[in-house]
Order: C-alpha cells, then structure tokens, then sequence
C-alpha cells in the first residue's frame, strides 16, 4: 500500500462518504486554519468532493489524482467547520486534511504500536520526498524497542544493522531533517518475588546507542532519564 508519512492509508467506501470536522471537537482548537485534504494518485478521473464550509453553501470540487502526492486547498479562510462529502472516490488512497497555521512548533505524533521500527524502510522515498516538501520536517525522532526486547535475548547486533539501514533510508527520504534516537526505557522482569530491570535491556541499549552514533544521530538514554 501507498503508506503515508504517519505510516497509514485510508480509502473512502464507495458511493458516498461524509467527513464532518469541528474545531470545537478538537481541544485547544479555535480555527481550522488552512484546511488542505493530502491524497496520492489514482487512476479515477471520476471523483469529487462537495465542501460545505462553516454555515456557507456546498461547493463542489474535483479530486484530480494525477500525481503521487496531491493537495486540494478546501477553503481560503479558517473556518470553524468543514464538512466534506467524498463521490466516486474508492480507488484514491487518502492521508487525511492538513490544519497548520504556519506559526510556531508543529509535531506529527506518527503512534504505531507494536512496531520494532523496522517496517519504516518499507516507506516509498519519492513519495516521503513530496511529503518533506509540503510539510518541511526539520527533526525525527525515533523511539523504538520495546516490542524486540526480549528476556532471553543478550545480543541485538541484527536490530543495530537494520535499524541503522532504516536510518539511512530515512535520511533519503527526509534529506533536510536531523535525526534522534530515543533508546528503550526501563522495563520490570520478575524474578523470585522480586521486580528488577530485566537484564535484556542493557544489550539493547548498547545497540541502540551504537546505530545512532552510526548513523551521525541525536542520541538521548531514557532508561538513566528514568533513574537507570
């Protein structure tokens, strides 16, 4: 699938699809600001989107699909309401509708649990590219781990080499950003009635750190942050 830059894809049902968003939904909103809808190519010359802004009246729009990373600006003010009503429009993988205002620090939190971190090489470099154009990343921060340690395991050499390769392919695909590395934090085993730091997590940590000065990244040690 074409992933997007928070590792996901979407795609409408067919027929017709309601997207309805308010400000007053989203806590600290006042503004939808500059509402943007991000979709990829498609072959559908068919599909539209009807915008009904704030109380205004529908307009209707059509979803060209041409290129492998498109926008469609949906209004030219900050409404406080926009509802979007998608035809025709299954076969176009969607990456959601952009609100930045242009001011101050943006953070994209891209959560996937259960991810070791690995499947990040898996993201299209051409695609990540024209992402990094619109959106500007000036840092990635990495903080992965926990789902690879395992007790019994006392050697990560094989996570250190392919997560310093999904790095690099990072780097490719987001040339302009600076890069950290947030290593494992603690994590409690249980042995004879006792919790203590399981013994695995020193390993990893090792190869963590070793990847990120391999591959000139920001490093910082959560486990000592937590008291080591």
């Amino acid at each position: 699938a074409p992933l997007g830059v928070d590792g996901q894809v979407s795609y409408a049902p067919g027929g017709v699809y309601t997207l309805d968003v308010r400000s007053n939904s989203i806590q600290h909103c006042e503004r939808l600001n500059n509402p943007t809808l991000i979709f990829g190519k498609s072959g559908n010359d068919k599909a539209y989107v009807k915008i009904t802004i704030d109380k205004d009246s529908t307009i209707t729009k059509n979803l060209s699909a041409s290129n492998r990373f498109n926008t469609l600006q949906l209004a030219n003010r900050n409404p406080k309401r926009i509802k979007l009503e998608f035809h025709n429009s299954d076969s176009i993988p969607f990456y959601g509708v952009n609100f930045d205002d242009d001011r101050g620090v943006h953070v994209d939190n891209c959560s996937m649990r259960g991810n070791s971190g690995l499947p990040l090489s898996l993201f299209n470099v051409s695609l990540m590219q024209s992402f990094d154009e619109y959106l500007h990343y000036d840092l990635i921060i990495l903080q992965y781990g926990t789902n690879v340690l395992h007790h019994s395991t006392k050697n990560y050499d094989w996570y250190e080499k392919k997560m310093h390769a999904v790095v690099e392919h990072l780097r490719t695909c987001f040339p302009n950003a600076d890069f950290l590395i947030v290593s494992v934090g603690d994590k409690g085993y249980k042995e004879d009635m006792e919790m203590k730091t399981d013994s695995a997590v020193y390993p990893l940590l090792k190869s963590q750190r070793n990847y990120a000065r391999s591959s000139g990244s920001s490093f910082i040690n959560l486990f000592n942050l937590m008291g080591g």
